[in-house]
C-alpha cells in the first residue's frame, strides 16, 4: 500500500474520474505559469528592428515532480500497472489541481522520467503534452427563454459553445444567430408558395421496453428460435436462451403497419463482453409477408479468446443474400463493447448500411458502404421487424440488449422544401470541434449524402461566445427548445 506522509495539506491531481495522487506524492507542478508566444517577425532591409506579422498562443507542456512511496518493491510495480492502465487513453483527458479546483487542462500522457529509486520508492516526473492552450473553467449549462438568450464571457478568450435543439414539432431548418451577424444554419426556410414534404415518414418507434403487440418470431436466419424473449429496464433482453448446439434463443416480430418498399431501419444497440470467452449475437430483420428476410442488421461476438465484434449489414438472407458490410473494424477493439446504430436503408434498387459506435453520446467508430443492386433481386416489400438474440451452443453469453428501433418510409419524388428534423430527434451544434449532429451522427459524414437537406447552409460559420456580452437568438420561433453548454476559456 502507499505508505502514509504527513502533510499539512495533500496535493491532489486528477484526471478525468481518476484520482492521480493516489499514487504519488506531488512535490512540484509546472506548465501553468504565464502563457507564452510565438512572434511571426519580418525584417525589412534597410530598416531597424522588424515588423510583427502575427502572434500565436504556444501550448506549455505539463509536467508533475512526484515521489511514490510503497512498503516494498512488488508493491510499486504494481502501483506502475495500473498508473499506466490509466494513463494509456490516446485521447485527451481532463486534468485538475486542488490548488485551482474551477479550472481543468485538456493534457495526453507522454511519459515519465524516473531516477533515485530505493526499494519501494522512486522519484519521477510525469510529463503531459498539452495541444490545447487553454484552461477551462467549469461547465455551465443555460436554457434559452423565448428563442433568446444572454450570455456573459468574462473569460480571457473567445468561448466555444456546444448548442443542442430539440423541436417540438417537423421543422425544414434550424438557424443560430448572435447581435454580430454570425449565423449557424441547416435546411432551408420554405417560400410562401413552397410546399412543405417529408422526404421520409415514421412508421415505428419502438424503445423495444415492452412486449406488447410482438408476436413469436417464425424462423431465423442461420439459426434456430427457443427460449423466451424478455424486457428489463429499457430494453429487450433474455436469460433463457434455451438449448441447442448452435446459434439458438428467442425471437419476436411485429407488423408494420403498411408495406414499405423504400425505407430505412435503424436500430441501437449493445454487445458487450466482459470476457474474452463470451459470445453472442444480436440482430434486428427486415421481412416480407411471407416470413422471407429481406435484409438485416447484426452485431455477433463468434470467437472465443478476441474481443472482436463482427458487424454484418445485409441484403436478403446469408446464403442468398450479399452482404453490403462484414467486418470486424480496423482493429480488435473497434466494435467492442459495442454500444451504438446499425442503419440499413434501400431506395429503389440502391442500398446503404451505416453502424456508428457511441463514445460520449455521439458517433466515434463508424462505417458506411452502399451497394447497388442492378439485377434487382432483393426488391421484395417489407411488411415486419423481427428482433433475435443468440447464445452458441452453451457457451458463456455477452450482454446483449436491443434498445431502440425506428422504422421510416422513404416518400419516392416528394418535392418541395422537406423536413429536416422532428419531434423526437436532437440537433447538436458543436462550436468546440466544428461538428453538426443530428441524434448522435455528423452531419458531414457520407451517410448523409443521399439527404442534402440537412447539410450545413454555405454562409454559415461555428462562431464563438465572444468576450463580453453575447445576445443569441433561435429560429423558427417558438417550435423548438435550445441548450448551450460552455466553458470559459482562459489563457
Amino acid at each position: 500500500m502507499k505508505t502514509d506522509m504527513h502533510f499539512d495539506e495533500e496535493f491532489e491531481v486528477r484526471l478525468d474520474d481518476s484520482l492521480l495522487t493516489d499514487y504519488f506524492y506531488v512535490q512540484d507542478v509546472s506548465g501553468r505559469e504565464l502563457a507564452n508566444y510565438e512572434l511571426d517577425t519580418l525584417a525589412v532591409p534597410g530598416r531597424a528592428g522588424a515588423y510583427l506579422r502575427s502572434k500565436r498562443l504556444q501550448s506549455t507542456p505539463i509536467s508533475i515532480k512526484a515521489v511514490m512511496m510503497y512498503d516494498s518493491e512488488e508493491e510499486l510495480r504494481e502501483a506502475y500497472n495500473e498508473l499506466n492502465g490509466l494513463l494509456s487513453s490516446d485521447k485527451p483527458g481532463m486534468m485538475t489541481f486542488s490548488d485551482e479546483p474551477e479550472f481543468s487542462y485538456y493534457v495526453t500522457y507522454a511519459g515519465c522520467d524516473t531516477n533515485d529509486q530505493v526499494r519501494g520508492n522512486q522519484k519521477i516526473t510525469l510529463n503531459f503534452f498539452r495541444g490545447d492552450p487553454y484552461k477551462y473553467g467549469l461547465e455551465q449549462t443555460r436554457l434559452f427563454q423565448n428563442d433568446m438568450l444572454q450570455v456573459i464571457n468574462d473569460g480571457t478568450a473567445d468561448a466555444k459553445p456546444i448548442i443542442t435543439v430539440k423541436p417540438l414539432e417537423p421543422i425544414t431548418h434550424i438557424t443560430l444567430a448572435n447581435e454580430r451577424g454570425d449565423i449557424m444554419k441547416i435546411g432551408e426556410v420554405p417560400a410562401v408558395d413552397e410546399t412543405v414534404t417529408e422526404r421520409k415518414t415514421r412508421i415505428l418507434t419502438s424503445e423495444l421496453a415492452t412486449l406488447t403487440g410482438w408476436t413469436a418470431g417464425s424462423s431465423v436466419d442461420n439459426g434456430t428460435i427457443a427460449g423466451q424473449m424478455k424486457v428489463k429496464n429499457d430494453h429487450m433482453w433474455t436469460d433463457d436462451f434455451g438449448t441447442g448446439t448452435g446459434w439458438h434463443g428467442p425471437a419476436v416480430k411485429q407488423s408494420l403497419s403498411e408495406s414499405l418498399y423504400d425505407f430505412a431501419l435503424e436500430v441501437d444497440l449493445r454487445n458487450i463482453a466482459t470476457k474474452r470467452e463470451q459470445v453472442g449475437r444480436v440482430e434486428v430483420a427486415l421481412l416480407d409477408a411471407s416470413n422471407n428476410q429481406v435484409g438485416k442488421v447484426m452485431m455477433q461476438k463468434e470467437r472465443q479468446g478476441s474481443w472482436h465484434n463482427r458487424a454484418v449489414i445485409q441484403a436478403g438472407s446469408s446464403a442468398e443474400g450479399w452482404k453490403i458490410i462484414n467486418n470486424t473494424g480496423g482493429t480488435e477493439t473497434t466494435w467492442h463493447e459495442f454500444d451504438g446504430t446499425m442503419t440499413l436503408r434501400r431506395i429503389g434498387n440502391e442500398w446503404s448500411a451505416y453502424i456508428g459506435k457511441y463514445y460520449n453520446g455521439r458517433h466515434d467508430a463508424r462505417d458506411y458502404r452502399t451497394w447497388t443492386d442492378e439485377n434487382e433481386t432483393f426488391t421484395a416489400p417489407v411488411t415486419q421487424v423481427q428482433v433475435y438474440i443468440a447464445q452458441y451452443a452453451d457457451k458463456p453469453v455477452t450482454r446483449l440488449e436491443p434498445y431502440e428501433m425506428l422504422v421510416d418510409r422513404y416518400n419516392a419524388n416528394a418535392g418541395g422544401v422537406p423536413y429536416i428534423a422532428d419531434a423526437n430527434d436532437e440537433v447538436t451544434f458543436d462550436h468546440t470541434i466544428n461538428d453538426i449532429l443530428i441524434n448522435g451522427q455528423s452531419i458531414f459524414h457520407e451517410k448523409f449524402n443521399a439527404e442534402p437537406e440537412k447539410a450545413k447552409s454555405f454562409a454559415a460559420t461555428f462562431f464563438p461566445l465572444h468576450q463580453g456580452m453575447n445576445r443569441l437568438y433561435t429560429f423558427p420561433e417558438g417550435k423548438m427548445t435550445t441548450e448551450i453548454n460552455y466553458r470559459k476559456r482562459y489563457i
